[in-house]
């Protein structure tokens, strides 16, 4: 009985590092903009457009259950057919990550900008932005932790708050108001 206890928490604790390992290495990818598919001078044309909020509106639906749950009710479409929608879905999910990733960073940069010319008095804005990098990857990580758990059926993926906490801060850096950072 021991033996089998001990190898439950060993499997249990090889699974969770194996599985921070793998986000950990999907996270700065994001920040190099290596987990996108897409070729470089697309990823450099996307770059310099101008950030678009309803362009995340088909990623929050884009892994819902419901959908899934439909195709499961259906007669005729195999497990194997479920599975690639699935991961055809995660693939697409993955590719909007990397969009909002290099949105926020090139709006973090703005930010970044704006608080170096900001009088001595907005200094505090500086904690801020940190706070505002801390708070995005931090919604990164949950969502990459639940896009790993998504391939054995954990199927609780919710990507609103991420992107309100971008559109916010566009929001705020595209008002161009010190205060305005530190929603």
């Amino acid at each position: 009985m021991v033996y089998a206890s001990t190898f439950l928490v060993l499997t249990v604790a090889i699974g969770g590092i194996s599985l921070a390992v793998a986000v950990f290495t999907r996270l700065a990818g994001y920040r190099t903009g290596a987990t996108s598919p897409t070729s470089a001078s697309s990823y450099a044309a996307y770059d310099s457009s101008p950030y678009e909020a309803s362009h995340y509106a088909p990623m929050v639906r884009l892994l819902d259950a419901e959908e899934v749950e439909f195709l499961e009710s259906q007669e005729g479409i195999s497990a194997n057919e479920i599975s690639k929608f699935r991961q055809d879905r995660r693939l697409i999910f993955r590719e909007y990550l990397s969009e909002l990733a290099a949105d926020f960073h090139r709006i973090h940069a703005q930010a970044r900008m704006m608080v170096a010319t900001a009088p001595e008095e907005h200094s505090d804005l500086v904690g801020m932005l940190m706070g505002q990098q801390l708070a995005f990857w931090k919604a990164m990580f949950m969502i990459e932790c639940q896009l790993a758990l998504e391939v054995v059926g954990v199927r609780n993926i919710n990507p609103q708050p991420l992107v309100d906490l971008v559109n916010s801060f566009n929001l705020a850096v595209v008002r161009a108001e010190p205060g305005a950072l530190l929603a």
